[in-house]
């Protein structure tokens, strides 16, 4: 990430670069507003969005290619919480949840 980079040294503060948590948590809260906001163009917003977002992510091919997949924002918000979720919590943390 380039810019938030220079835009740190410019303010003299050292960038740091966000956790998985914090992008979940941005990602997240976004998808959340678009969808509660009912826009007509939320889909298009999200898969946008995603690209830019998960661009350097591990794993963020795989998740890019679910939400182009998606037909509907509740579709992509829940890929974007299966995405992150597995990846903070672990799989086996999740079907234990689940079971």
């Amino acid at each position: 990430m380039p810019f938030p980079s220079v835009l740190s040294s410019a303010l003299g503060k050292p960038y740091t670069e966000p956790t998985e948590a914090d992008r979940y948590e941005m990602i997240r809260t976004y998808f959340q507003m678009l969808i509660e906001e009912e826009l007509p163009d939320a889909v298009g917003k999200m898969k946008q969005f995603a690209s830019w977002f998960t661009h350097g992510v591990p794993g963020g091919a795989g998740l890019r290619k679910a939400i182009y997949e998606s037909r509907s924002a509740v579709e992509i918000l829940g890929r974007v919480e299966e995405f992150f979720e597995a990846k903070l919590c672990g799989a086996g943390a999740l079907a234990r949840e689940v079971v």
